[in-house]
């Protein structure tokens, strides 16, 4: 969904949404988004058994718009009689839960994966917003919101 994220964590492979790269896009349109949608989805011919689609980033949450477009584009042109069983997965770290989230996580029946490390002392040392402030209680509270 987007190279970006809101994060800066000590141990980021993608080193802070570039991938070493000198540039790169920093959100999917909707165009790719649909169109990878498509693609991938084309590949199960026999539409039949649990077909998963994740959303991940850096950071999708940054990206909701193009998300939420995704979400419904499946539901309204792929759930039920083309695909029994499509699970969706939007994987975040949690930072940006609220409100309009936690709606279209319900409304799209997506399962969430948030990443949290395992101590607060652990988490805060490596995971860090851009300005060094911790996330753990932040990320802590929106996931005890969201459930």
């Amino acid at each position: 969904m987007t190279n970006t994220c809101n994060l800066d964590c000590s141990y980021c492979f993608a080193n802070g949404g570039n991938y070493g790269r000198v540039s790169a896009p920093l959100k999917m349109d909707w165009s790719i988004c649909k169109r990878s949608i498509d693609f991938f989805l084309s590949l199960n011919l026999k539409k039949t058994g649990l077909v998963s689609i994740c959303f991940s980033g850096g950071e999708p949450l940054i990206n909701s718009s193009v998300l939420e477009k995704a979400l419904i584009y499946i539901k309204e042109r792929y759930s039920g009689i083309d695909y029994p069983t499509i699970q969706l997965l939007i994987e975040t770290n949690g930072t940006l839960l609220n409100r309009d989230v936690a709606r279209l996580l319900y409304e799209n029946n997506c399962t969430l994966c948030v990443t949290l490390n395992t101590t607060r002392n652990s988490h805060n040392r490596k995971r860090l917003y851009r300005d060094g402030s911790p996330t753990f209680d932040i990320i802590l509270n929106n996931v005890r919101y969201i459930r």
